[in-house]
């Protein structure tokens, strides 16, 4: 008899308290496992073009990191901190941030299909010439946030704060 069932998820390697580099971030994928990280540092670090696709990030740094262009698709992001973080080119597709500090990040061009921001700090972010179908914001401080020609058409839009946002010519 053949084993029709689906294969069990390999549980996620959890990387802790550790600040990490390009390279050693290079090794961890190399490795081929699902990644969790939990309180790890990677502040000023160039994650540009790696694919981090399905990794769960849970009190992390990223303050002034790179991630131009990365494969974060599926990431979870809980409780990070990325203050002017670069996510310019990344592609973000399903991507959840619940309770982010992601204030003056840089969004542009970035792929953001079924993006999901719940309870995020996203002051001064610049969400310039996103692609964002299905993006969703509740509870999210998007004060002086550039969130130009975005569409918020049919969606339910719960406790956001657009103080001082640029939202010339959104779709509401």
């Amino acid at each position: 008899m053949t084993n029709t069932a689906s294969p069990v998820p390999s549980p996620a390697t959890l990387i802790e308290d550790q600040a990490l580099s390009r390279e050693q971030m290079e090794s961890l994928i190399e490795s081929g496992a699902p990644l969790a990280f939990e309180r790890c540092d990677f502040e000023g670090v160039d994650l540009s073009r790696l694919v981090l696709r399905d990794c769960e990030f849970s009190a992390c740094s990223f303050i002034e990191a790179s991630l131009f262009a990365a494969s974060l698709s599926r990431t979870v992001w809980q409780g990070c901190r990325a203050r002017q973080a670069d996510f310019e080119s990344a592609d973000l597709t399903d991507a959840r941030f619940q309770s982010c500090d992601l204030n003056n990040t840089r969004w542009r061009r970035a792929k953001l299909a079924a993006a999901f921001f719940k309870g995020c700090k996203l002051t001064g972010a610049n969400f310039e010439e996103v692609a964002h179908l299905g993006l969703k914001f509740e509870d999210t401080l998007l004060v002086s946030a550039n969130l130009q020609r975005l569409s918020f058409r049919k969606l339910q839009l719960q406790d956001l704060n657009f103080s001082d946002a640029n939202l010339s010519g959104c779709d509401f």
